[in-house]
């Protein structure tokens, strides 16, 4: 069941990432000059928060991208822990 699960997650992660780049490419989608969350400006990465909403995307900076997974995967944990927990 999980291999399916993730099979569907991942085929989800595709579809989304090639619409964010035929919308770069058409100008439907523009990626702007700097990271939201640090003002970097440097090539920037396009998050998707929900990959069922393929055009509505975060730009970060790698940097950004990255520290943002890591949140995320802790407050997974901890969720996790505190189910466990009772």
């Amino acid at each position: 069941m999980d291999d399916i699960r993730n099979w569907k997650r991942q085929r989800l992660m595709r579809y989304a990432h090639h619409l964010v780049y035929i919308a770069c490419l058409s100008g439907e989608l523009n990626e702007p000059d700097c990271c939201e969350l640090c003002g970097k400006e440097e090539l920037l990465v396009a998050h998707h928060d929900d990959y069922r909403k393929p055009l509505l995307v975060r730009w970060l900076c790698p940097s950004c991208h990255k520290q943002h997974h890591v949140d995320l995967q802790r407050s997974y944990r901890n969720r996790r822990m505190a189910i466990w927990r009772g």
